[in-house]
């Protein structure tokens, strides 16, 4: 994700250019802003959540300085997400193999001894 990602509604005339709300999230609390900066988290390519900041709680207007500030912190949590997605990518793995080196190791013997009595009764 690069700086300038961000969808911003930083005043009216951004406001007035939004395509209008589905009337069923218009009442909705969290969606009641005038001010906004939206912030996409990105993994391999994909959308995988966004961060949102407003000016709900004191009105003030949002600084292209504090949506830059968000859009680094955005960064960050998105590379820790990616990480843990990835760890967790990489523990599954590990348990996917141990399980099918344990499946290959009980197996063997049963594989290697009906080779075994197979090639016997051929040779008779």
């Amino acid at each position: 994700m690069g700086i300038g990602e961000a969808s911003l509604a930083l005043s009216d005339a951004d406001v007035a250019a939004l395509p209008p709300l589905d009337p069923a999230l218009r009442d909705h609390p969290l969606l009641r802003v005038s001010r906004f900066a939206a912030v996409p988290l990105r993994f391999q390519e994909r959308t995988i959540g966004v961060v949102l900041g407003d000016n709900k709680r004191h009105r003030r207007s949002i600084s292209r300085r504090g949506v830059a500030q968000l859009e680094i912190f955005c960064q960050q949590l998105q590379n820790l997400i990616s990480t843990a997605r990835l760890w967790a990518e990489t523990q599954q793995r590990e348990r996917d193999a141990t399980l099918l080196v344990e499946v290959t190791r009980r197996l063997c013997p049963l594989l290697t001894s009906s080779r075994c009595s197979t090639s016997s009764r051929r040779a008779r």
